[in-house]
């Protein structure tokens, strides 16, 4: 399945026998340690191409690239991508913790809530699984980010997890797994959820507003404005909104200034020309009413709550057969939708903040001017038509999609 995304591709796998957990929720398929012997085997007979694992910064996983005769065997059997499905209890609520500096997948005992998750999670992706997700007119070779990565738009890469860290359920839960995610908003809005144009509507100053929920408050004005700081924000906007995740997930000062300054080094659009101690300085007077929140780790809480609005949204949705996408704060949906999008996000937002300073913005086409105008939907439909992503369509729209993801009994 890499190489029909991108030949280049390498295939990651760990040669540490303690992976191997024949009854690990997080292995249906009870792939043993044996699978260790079976990629030296085909290493021997030339069938892939083989990079060893390393310990630092940089990487701990081994890695495997099919060769030309193992595609050329693939191809005489006449496999197809078709043929190529997950598992269908695939694990899709994931427990993870740290150890030696390390993310691990955790085992855990269920519960009705961990229960409950699931079979929300479960019903999402058999409905992302039957929908055609795709750009018109996006690269071939793939749409490439601020930090240099190469996103591939691929029906294969829709399953959807809730990933909670720290050995526990009370923190983190977002929603991952989507290429969607990785995509710039300007591309996001771009998508066609079966043709039908889509809108993605996302909170405004999410985190910021619901610290000042829990401290019975308001936020007066703009959470990123510093003018009364002698700080003109609009250029620095995108920054500001990183160096916040950034004071509300460090644990200090020193660790916070690090982080931002590694998110600098790798995406050229947060290259400011300010101070950064000035900066977070001005910063944490304009929200000195919450600033005992920054550099607490905190921001893995936050993430809590606002994965139980996304739950929200994602559940209504589904329940009414009509398919979004999740990007943590922001949710795309079919434009004809966009209004009772925005009423569920409310409604989420003060279903868990008891708050109704609530905030959204919109981007995408115009709901309004979608449903009423039918000159301009043909105009929209039809217009600079690819073909290409028509025949995609088509073909997908051919098969006879049945629900796959399953609760296991």
């Amino acid at each position: 399945m890499n190489w029909l995304a991108d030949p280049d591709l390498y295939t990651g796998y760990y040669r540490q026998v303690s992976h191997y957990k024949a009854k690990s929720r997080y292995n249906k398929l009870q792939i043993s340690k044996l699978i260790i012997q079976v990629v030296d085997a085909l290493v021997e007979h030339g069938y892939v191409d083989h990079k060893k694992g390393f310990y630092d910064y940089s990487s701990r996983t081994s890695r495997i690239r099919g060769t030309k005769k193992l595609f050329e065997l693939i191809k005489r059997h006449e496999v197809t991508s078709q043929m190529v499905e997950k598992h269908p209890n695939t694990e899709c609520i994931i427990l993870r913790d740290v150890n030696d500096n390390k993310k691990i997948q955790i085992e855990y005992e269920d519960t009705d809530e961990t229960r409950s998750m699931r079979s929300v999670l479960v019903n999402y992706n058999n409905l992302l699984r039957k929908t055609h997700i795709d750009i018109p007119h996006a690269p071939k070779e793939g749409i490439i980010t601020s930090k240099g990565y190469k996103v591939l738009i691929s029906d294969h890469e829709k399953f959807v997890r809730r990933v909670f860290n720290n050995g526990s359920f009370q923190e983190g839960g977002r929603f991952y797994g989507g290429w969607w995610q990785r995509l710039s908003k300007e591309w996001r809005t771009s998508i066609r959820l079966n043709r039908t144009p889509v809108v993605e509507h996302d909170y405004s100053g999410l985190h910021v507003r619901m610290l000042y929920a829990q401290e019975g408050m308001e936020l007066k004005g703009d959470a990123y404005d510093l003018s009364e700081e002698g700080i003109t924000t609009e250029d620095i906007r995108p920054f500001l909104k990183v160096m916040l995740l950034i004071l509300l997930n460090a644990q200090n000062e020193e660790q916070a200034i690090r982080a931002i300054r590694n998110e600098v080094h790798w995406n050229e659009q947060l290259t400011i020309d300010l101070n950064l101690n000035d900066l977070i300085e001005a910063f944490t007077r304009r929200h000195e009413a919450i600033h005992k929140y920054f550099y607490s780790g905190y921001g893995i809480q936050l993430q809590r709550i606002d994965s139980s609005i996304a739950q929200h949204v994602i559940s209504h949705f589904t329940n009414k057969d009509i398919p979004v996408l999740c990007v943590h704060d922001s949710f795309i949906a079919p434009t004809i939708h966009g209004e009772d999008l925005t009423k569920e996000m409310i409604r989420g937002y003060e279903k868990e903040l008891s708050s109704t300073d609530v905030k959204i913005s919109l981007e995408g086409i115009d709901p309004h001017r979608f449903r009423n105008d039918r000159d301009f939907i043909i105009d929209l439909m039809f217009k600079n038509k690819d073909r290409e992503y028509e025949q995609r369509l088509d073909d997908f729209l051919a098969r006879d999609i049945e629900p796959h993801y399953r609760i296991e009994e």
